[in-house]
Order: structure tokens, then sequence, then C-alpha cells
């Protein structure tokens, strides 16, 4: 009887731990490590075009740009974990999402009289297509607002390569372009007003 006992034992242990893996796994993402990794990469693009020995003006404006990030997301270091900064509502919304093999976060705000908190969500696919997500911030939570499927668009990494000199971009607002890989972070670039070039990047960020 002591053995069966011992035995049942056992079993509940090892079910114990599979499920709990079935279950960590379902989460999807360490949404704290990946908060921190996707600013730190942020971080490291805005350092750069500060230091690229653009006109004063310029390099000014990516020094404030890297002083508001820092406000922006309430962090004091670019290891420090902020669980209601904006950034990290917004992952812990789409955790699931983000083990897909290829995803592209373009951080789209709108400033002026009337800001306007908007991520596009882009999932590449075959024959040149791409299902697209658009998110906005309002009272302090992140909603889905709008969901095209199939829309006609290539979308690849060759999205980093449109910096212009500035003032000759597209973009009247920063715009922020990530990009991430079976939930982990692989680029972030950010791109000043006035310094986003092409297609591609100008039909996506035109969508409302």
């Amino acid at each position: 009887m002591g053995k069966v006992i011992r035995v049942s034992a056992l079993l509940i242990v090892i079910i114990f731990f599979c499920t709990s893996g079935a279950v960590q796994k379902e989460k999807g993402i360490d949404i704290d490590s990946t908060f921190i990794k996707w600013n730190k990469a942020t971080i490291a693009s805005l350092r750069l075009q500060s230091s690229s020995g653009e006109q004063k003006r310029v390099i000014n404006y990516y020094e404030n740009r890297l002083a508001a990030f820092y406000a922006y997301m309430d962090i004091k270091t670019d290891s420090q974990l902020n669980k209601n900064a904006v950034r990290y509502k917004f992952l812990d919304n789409i955790k699931g999402q983000l083990k897909e093999k290829d995803v592209f976060i373009i951080e789209a705000t709108t400033s002026g009289e009337h800001v306007e908190i908007r991520n596009i969500v882009l999932y590449p696919k075959a024959q040149n297509k791409v299902d697209v997500e658009i998110y906005r911030y309002n009272l302090q939570r992140w909603r889905k607002d709008k969901v095209i499927k199939d829309y006609q668009q290539t979308i690849d990494t060759t999205l980093f390569n449109h910096r212009v000199e500035w003032a000759k971009g597209l973009n009247h607002d920063d715009v922020i372009i990530s990009h991430f890989q079976q939930g982990q972070v692989n680029a972030s670039e950010f791109f000043l007003f006035g310094t986003l070039s092409g297609e591609p990047i100008k039909r996506i960020i035109s969508i409302k």
C-alpha cells in the first residue's frame, strides 16, 4: 500500500511540472526582460544618431529625444523595469503574438494639439502580403482598433535602410521601427521627424 502511495505521489509531481511548463510556454515571452531589451535597443539607436556628426541642430534634437524617451518610459537607466510604462502595457497586450517568426512594430505617435499614441503591428506573409493590426492607447489602456488581413505590401528588414538626411524624409513626427523574431528583440531604430523615406513605410503609417 505504501509503495502505491509513493508511486502516485511521484506521478502527481511529474504531472504538476509538465503542466506548469505548458502553462509557462502558453504565456509567451518574458515581458520584463523584453521590455528592458527593447528599451536598450531604442536607446542605442538614439545615442548613435546623436553622435552621427550631423548638423548641431539635429544632434540637439536627438539628445532631447533621448532625454524624453527616459521620461516617457519613466526610467532612470536603460536596465530599469517599469510595469506602468506605456510600452510595458503594450507588450503585455500582445505577448502571445510576439512568438511569431517575424513581427514588426511601428510606434507612430502623432504630436501637436491632439496627441495620438498609436502602434502598428505587422506580420509579414508570403506573396508580398502582410497582416496589419493597429493599436491605440486611450484611458490608460491599449485597444486593438483595426485589423487588415493580407494587405498587399512587402515588409522586411529593408525598412531600416530608409533613413535620409534630416528634412528630406516623409514623416512629420518621430517614428520607432522595431523588429522581433520569435519573441526576441532583433532591432529598434529611432527615426527623427523628417528622416524616414520609402513607399512601404509611407503606405503603412498612412493607415488610420
